[in-house]
């Protein structure tokens, strides 16, 4: 059955391979909402059945967001139950704001609240809330520019160099 399901996944567009993987992040409970793009190679924590809310319009490529840290039981006699399989984890809501894009193998770290309007660079590792309006970058992940001085940026190199950019898959003219 999984050889099938692979070979007419061959036959089914992007847009519709994505729509499945966010509906089915919503049935295990993630709240994601409207016109967000979450890239085949994201990981939301425990697929999908941390707390965790995404925001409209966001776009999350090839980035973990995690709303658990099962840690503690290894050394917290207390959490530690019969087996592996029944450890109590560290377990808190991260939200993602609105108007958010997280680049490729950052990670935001469990209970974090990333706000409106920002960017998180590729690589990163968030270990604390981040404000609106702001990009962050590194490991730790720190606030490099504003996102008015990001966007002031990069209009200015679309209007000097417009063959920079391009749409889609469309990398080769």
């Amino acid at each position: 059955m999984e050889i099938i399901r692979k070979l007419l996944d061959c036959f089914t567009s992007p847009k519709e391979l994505m729509r499945k993987r966010i509906a089915l992040y919503r049935s295990r409970g993630t709240r994601i909402g409207e016109r967000c793009y979450i890239g085949a190679n994201v990981t939301l924590g425990r697929g999908g059945k941390d707390p965790i809310v995404i925001g409209d319009d966001c776009v999350l490529t090839g980035c973990t967001i995690l709303g658990h840290d099962a840690s503690p039981a290894l050394f917290l006699e207390e959490l530690q139950g019969e087996d592996i399989f029944n450890r109590k984890s560290f377990k808190r809501e991260t939200r993602i704001g609105n108007h958010v894009f997280i680049g490729v193998n950052a990670v935001v770290l469990p209970g974090l609240t990333i706000g409106d309007n920002c960017i998180v660079g590729a690589g990163a590792v968030v270990t604390k809330d981040v404000l609106s309006n702001c990009v962050v970058a590194g490991n730790p992940a720190r606030v490099i520019s504003s996102i008015e001085d990001f966007k002031s940026k990069y209009r200015k190199l679309y209007q000097r160099h417009p063959e920079f950019f391009y749409v889609g898959n469309n990398i080769i003219q």
